[in-house]
């Protein structure tokens, strides 16, 4: 075994492990990896690692619906973060739409409710270098 193909078996596990967190529960495993392939294909060079995908029934038609946070670059010093919402077709994630409403990083407090999803980001402050946001912002997504 060269040293090179030491190193790739080495990083193998690790990798495995990062997508095994981004989908979590083997029965999202299929959507996850469908959804982190389409934000991948859509984003490409200017994606900041995965997506952070929360799950809920947006749609209230009892199936399971994604919203997926995608962290991106502008091309300058800043990150950008937006929703990308997947609905559930025939049992697969479809790409729905993307949300225009909400952005900012690091998505947390996140309800999924049929009709809404509703998040908080952090985001940039009056005085915040474009680097470091240190705010705070409640969204509302509307989900019909």
């Amino acid at each position: 075994m060269t040293p090179d193909t030491f190193t790739v078996l080495r990083s193998l596990p690790l990798a495995f492990m990062a997508l095994a967190t981004a989908c979590a529960s083997p029965a999202r495993e299929n959507d996850c990896a469908a959804i982190i392939a389409w934000v991948h294909a859509h984003y490409g060079e200017r994606l900041r690692g995965d997506p952070q995908i929360f799950y809920g029934d947006f749609t209230g038609d009892g199936a399971r619906d994604a919203l997926a946070w995608v962290t991106y670059n502008d091309g300058g010093v800043q990150n950008f973060g937006e929703g990308a919402l997947f609905r559930d077709r025939g049992g697969r994630m479809a790409y729905w739409r993307m949300d225009e409403t909400a952005s900012g990083e690091n998505p947390r407090d996140v309800r999924i409710v049929p009709g809404r999803i509703t998040l908080t980001t952090t985001v940039l402050q009056d005085g915040d270098a474009r680097c470091c946001p240190s705010g705070e912002q409640r969204w509302t997504i509307n989900a019909r």
